[in-house]
């Protein structure tokens, strides 16, 4: 037997905020709010008495420090273990982040009065809200939805797409996304049935990019209305392995939007991908054994890539530029001294103070049939489909950004590559299938 429990709360700050993402955290501030941005808690309750909140949560990131602390208010306020509880980000970069220290001034004000607040009111409304639950379950290839932006230039180098109005059909792309689109539904005795949307689509970039002001939660808003004013029904999303991949242009009479309003065509995409979830709901469910809540946790140690530090000097004196506020100057000396951006140099720098290795949870829970597979960076789309290929579950959602960001965990193929997300990567070259392996592992210990 299996109890499920639906909470969503507003956490939209009332005031400026720092909006994450882009290499800015500090220093890109929200103007207006284009629509609300919100927590919601899933709580899960087995016959034995196992209690489990999985949040999805408006957020870009994460950070160790606040989730941390949220899970020991939890434990001390509803009595939920740290364990049992996981707070994933959809990765909008027009959102806020819980990922700036504790106590820094932009963002201490909306952490403390509403981030924090409504993440414990999610928990204690969605426990109050716990009702006898089936499963059900279906999926879906869908195209045109999404693809990997890292691509072959005119140069014949593989760089991550950065403009908006790129065609992915005019380009060679570093590999094929993952086009899997997963649907969970809790049908719940005498209350609205919860509808769980898995999908692995970057946020952000419909709101002009690292020039966004608004505050919102890009297409998985407009997904969630779409479902929600169809069925009647909760819904909430799940970011799946995005770390390589974006949006696709699906727009009426054209591949790309660069000639459509950017709020019109966030709209006109997550409204899309609602009916397409629709479709999986109407026409490919299945019922699934619920069963009990089983979690488990895998440390995997792994060692820093030290290979830059001999240009830690070079890196600092780039990175001091940029800090004082000449973002010009410091592109014109990172190009001089030869490195590939400005956050380069910073990756460089942050690396260099870290120790020879780190250890990275991996994190698992199973209800019966289903599956959750936990990663707290970006996760390239090739290895979360490794995971849900070889998963001993009948459905497994892969939920990065997940209670921290170790920021980008690449698959085998892209190294030799480079980029960005290459050069961002704290490990080396064989990370993202050996994180993915032990998260399988993971799974397979909870069945």
């Amino acid at each position: 037997m299996l109890y499920v429990g639906f909470s969503r709360q507003d956490m939209t700050p009332n005031k400026t905020v720092p909006l994450a993402g882009y290499g800015n955290d500090a220093a890109r501030l929200s103007e207006r709010v284009l629509h609300p941005v919100t927590v919601t808690c899933i709580a899960f309750r087995d016959a034995d008495g196992t209690t489990a909140l999985v949040f999805t949560q408006d957020l870009c990131l994460n950070s160790r420090a606040h989730t941390d602390l949220l899970k020991k208010l939890l434990e001390e306020k509803l009595g939920v273990s740290p364990a049992n509880v996981f707070l994933h980000s959809i990765h909008s970069h027009e959102a806020p982040s819980a990922s700036l220290p504790l106590d820094h001034p932009l963002a201490l004000e909306w952490v403390e009065n509403q981030y924090r607040p409504a993440v414990l009111r999610a928990a204690e409304e969605a426990i109050a809200d716990l009702a006898e639950s089936e499963i059900y379950a279906g999926k879906n290839e869908i195209y045109e939805f999404n693809y990997v932006r890292r691509y072959l230039d005119a140069d014949g180098n593989f760089i991550t797409r950065n403009k908006v109005d790129l065609d992915p059909t005019g380009v060679t792309h570093e590999s094929e996304p993952d086009r899997e689109l997963q649907v969970l539904r809790f049908a719940r005795q005498g209350k609205k049935d919860i509808v769980l949307v898995n999908f692995q689509s970057h946020p952000s970039g419909f709101l002009d990019g690292s020039k966004a002001t608004v505050l919102s939660a890009d297409y998985p808003h407009f997904l969630r209305r779409a479902v929600e004013l169809s069925e009647g029904v909760h819904c909430a999303f799940i970011q799946g392995a995005a770390g390589n991949l974006v949006f696709g242009g699906h727009l009426p009479g054209e591949r790309t939007y660069k000639n459509w309003d950017r709020a019109l065509a966030c709209d006109y995409y997550g409204t899309e991908l609602g009916k397409k979830v629709l479709e999986v709901l109407a026409f490919r469910m299945q019922k699934l054994e619920a069963g009990k809540i089983r979690i488990r946790q895998r440390d995997v140690t792994m060692a820093i890539n030290h290979a830059e530090d001999g240009r830690l000097e070079d890196a600092r004196a780039v990175n001091d530029v940029f800090l004082s506020g000449d973002t010009a100057g410091a592109k014109a000396l990172a190009k001089e001294k030869g490195f590939f951006s400005i956050y380069h140099c910073r990756d460089i720098c942050g690396r260099a103070v870290m120790p020879e290795t780190k250890s990275v949870p991996m994190r698992a829970m199973t209800i019966g049939d289903v599956g959750f597979g936990f990663a707290p960076y970006e996760m390239f789309a090739e290895n979360g489909a490794f995971v849900k290929e070889n998963s001993p579950c009948r459905m497994t959602f892969i939920c990065e950004l997940t209670d921290d960001y170790l920021r980008y965990m690449p698959s085998d193929i892209a190294f030799p590559h480079g980029g960005y997300e290459v050069l961002g990567c704290l490990f080396s070259r064989g990370v993202g299938e050996t994180l993915a392996e032990n998260m399988l592992e993971a799974i397979r210990e909870c069945k």
